[in-house]
């Protein structure tokens, strides 16, 4: 079983370091590397068995290396390359690549050396023991590389064995599913085998293949069996099952990898699958390693056997963490890794507000507020703390603060409890744009947007409609305790006839002076800044 493995400088990993365990799901959103992952596997036991076909692995080099050989593109099938420049982290050829894997207790690692396009130098490193290559020369480990179903081809032509992982690697297992079945009939007991997996299944009979000089036959009848039908006739979800259960009974590998177990497959038979391959891999001492998007297979899995691929492949506790991770996309996946911090605001006025205040302030949050990582969850705080919980998967380190407005919640709604990272903060006042009524601040924007007219309207409105006090102290306290700023604002402008959207009040803070802006909404920066570690020595 491989209890571990570190990749270094290959594909989308400079360096990482995995964990694994007999049975693992793997999950994560798109172009995380999961299919690297189980390409990389696959390409370990293909470099050691050719390695131990082209080499006398004891006559060591004098600066004590193993010799090398050199091994053409053509003569993988795990990884498809055009170029063996693309199998660098970047293409970044002037270090060697490598691949260790930790097999029950035993650590063997290859070096790749860039020699051009179609060729490298690859070796064993030098710390791997002369009696574990011989051990592992003498009884390979082998993988099974199991890529999604494509369409069947109408016509099949017998290919050599050797051409089959290639077609299923690059994801053409449809063009090689029919000599799959003609290699598997090949042992009758495998076949049969098959036959009954599929019967369980599906209620179908397979018939036996036929090989000839330019097509390969292969055809299944219904449940009603009065006629047989070719396999281009079978749904792309029958297919995919024929392929996986064809490739594992054929190849008796130490260690199964399946990508998108779930392609093609309706959520009902992804669990059957599932479960059938997980107790016939434990049966036959196989490792089964998963890489899925499927919700389904995720609450299917033991919390124990799931893992989330980012930065490295981590242990999660919480099942709907894992299912919310999937939605991440991966701008979110590299704001998180590049900022450490998430601010949660209902909406995007809030953080131009909020963003106008800082630069008015001088505050050190505007850096920050002027290219945010930010996320805009209206009054949904549960959204906030599921994304939350999600991207801490991939930045475990991150800190996150959710500002929402008060609107008719109570005190106590400040203490519900926040995932560890993350602070609930709450205006006292309605919503944020309460803090925006300020006499001076509400003419200065007035003249901006309408004319000397407009201005003496705001003026009569106000001297009529709000408090006296509220033109000395504006600061002082809340003279609108209760009533949404935005409402009070539009009366303003209806008083003006002054016709403009709710969202344009934001605009207001662009007039307000420094010593305009309310101590809460300082304290509330303050706040923020120091949680993400931004505030000035």
């Amino acid at each position: 079983m491989i209890e571990r493995i570190d990749i270094q400088n290959i594909k989308r990993f400079k360096s990482i370091h995995v964990p694994l365990d007999e049975h693992v799901v793997i999950v994560g959103p798109n172009n995380c590397g999961k299919t690297t992952l189980l390409q990389t596997i696959a390409l370990w036991s293909e470099v050691m068995s050719l390695w131990g076909e082209k080499s006398d692995p004891f006559d060591l080099d004098d600066d004590g290396h193993y010799p090398s050989i050199e091994i053409s593109y053509i003569e993988i099938s795990s990884i498809v390359l055009k170029d063996w420049k693309n199998l660098w982290y970047q293409q970044c050829i002037d270090s060697p690549a490598s691949i260790q894997l930790r097999i029950n207790g035993e650590t063997i690692g290859f070096e790749f050396v860039y020699r051009g396009r179609t060729s490298v130098d690859i070796r064993p490193m030098k710390e791997v023991p002369e009696s574990t290559l011989k051990k592992y020369i003498r009884n390979p480990f082998i993988t099974s590389l199991i890529t999604p179903m494509s369409g069947v081809d109408r016509d099949e032509p017998p290919y050599r064995s050797s051409v089959i992982p290639t077609r299923i690697a690059t994801g053409h297992a449809g063009t090689v599913v029919r000599n799959l079945l003609y290699e598997v009939s090949r042992s009758p007991d495998k076949w049969s085998e098959l036959q009954s997996i599929i019967q369980d299944l599906f209620l179908y009979q397979l018939t036996m293949p036929i090989a000839g000089v330019q097509t390969v036959y292969a055809g299944f009848q219904d449940d009603v069996g009065e006629f047989e039908m070719d396999l281009s006739g079978a749904s792309s979800g029958f297919l995919q099952v024929l392929m996986i259960y064809a490739i594992i009974l054929l190849k008796e590998s130490s260690t199964i990898l399946i990508d998108e177990l779930d392609a093609h497959l309706h959520i009902f038979l992804q669990e059957k699958l599932y479960r059938d391959l997980k107790k016939r891999s434990r049966l036959h001492g196989q490792q089964l390693i998963i890489a899925t998007h499927s919700e389904r297979l995720i609450k299917e899995t033991n919390l124990h056997d799931l893992r989330v691929l980012s930065a490295g492949l981590n242990k999660i506790s919480d099942e709907q963490t894992v299912i919310e991770s999937l939605y991440l996309n991966n701008l979110d996946i590299i704001m998180a890794q590049q900022f450490g911090c998430v601010l949660y605001l209902e909406g995007k006025t809030d953080l131009k507000i909020l963003r106008t205040w800082a630069y008015a302030l001088n505050h050190p949050l505007y850096t920050f507020l002027e290219s945010p990582f930010c996320k805009f969850t209206a009054e949904d705080s549960w959204r906030s703390v599921r994304h939350f919980k999600a991207v801490r998967i991939h930045a475990h380190h991150i800190k996150g603060v959710q500002l929402q407005d008060r609107n008719n919640k109570g005190p106590e709604v400040e203490d519900q409890l926040q995932p560890d990272g993350m602070k609930l903060l709450i205006w006292k006042r309605y919503e944020i744009e309460n803090y925006l009524i300020h006499p001076s601040a509400i003419l200065r924007w007035m003249g901006s947007i309408g004319d000397h007219q407009s201005v003496e309207c705001t003026t009569e409105y106000m001297r009529e409609y709000f408090p006296p006090a509220f033109f000395l102290r504006p600061l002082e306290r809340n003279y609108f305790d209760g009533k949404k700023g935005k409402m009070v604002l539009r009366e303003v402008c209806e008083a003006a006839k002054i016709n403009i959207q709710d969202t344009d009040f934001c605009d207001i803070a662009y007039h307000m002076h420094a010593e305009e802006i309310h101590p809460e909404v300082i304290q509330k920066l303050d706040i923020i800044a120091d949680h993400f570690r931004m505030n000035q020595n």
